[in-house]
């Protein structure tokens, strides 16, 4: 009987972080009138502005594809090279990296709030680049 209450109360917990979720990314993964999301410019200007810190150059692009869920819908994905064995990328709803051939993948599901996703994704930026000791 206690097995059952507490599928009921994990259930009804996980309900609640959806709906969270949800609400918590609803304005940030909508896209703006250039095509882009307020979870790419705002990740994309802290990525910019840690690498412009350490003179890290960079070459960043756009690109478009069609969305997965909407064959209408053309989202737009930004780019960051720092050499063939470093990358950035930036999704509407997540991102990833190959840093020093390294791979990692920051999904929107993952993440209660897009500032948890990003806090996570730039912490974990710095320790492959070995920023937090200016070592590169």
């Amino acid at each position: 009987m206690i097995n059952r209450f507490i599928k009921i109360f994990n259930c009804s917990k996980s309900k609640e972080w959806n709906k969270n979720h949800i609400h918590f990314w609803k304005e940030y993964i909508d896209l703006n009138n250039e095509g882009f999301s307020s979870f790419q410019n705002e990740l994309f200007g802290e990525i910019k502005k840690v690498l412009n810190d350490y003179n890290i150059s960079f070459v960043g692009e756009v690109t478009e594809h069609q969305d997965l869920n909407d064959k209408n819908r053309v989202v737009k994905m930004i780019t960051l090279i720092l050499d063939d064995n470093s990358k950035f990328w930036i999704y509407h709803d997540m991102a990833e990296f190959d840093l020093r051939n390294e791979h990692e993948i920051y999904e929107k599901w993952g993440y209660l709030k897009p500032q948890n996703l990003m806090d996570r994704y730039l912490e974990s930026m710095k320790k492959f680049l070995k920023l937090d000791n200016n070592e590169l």
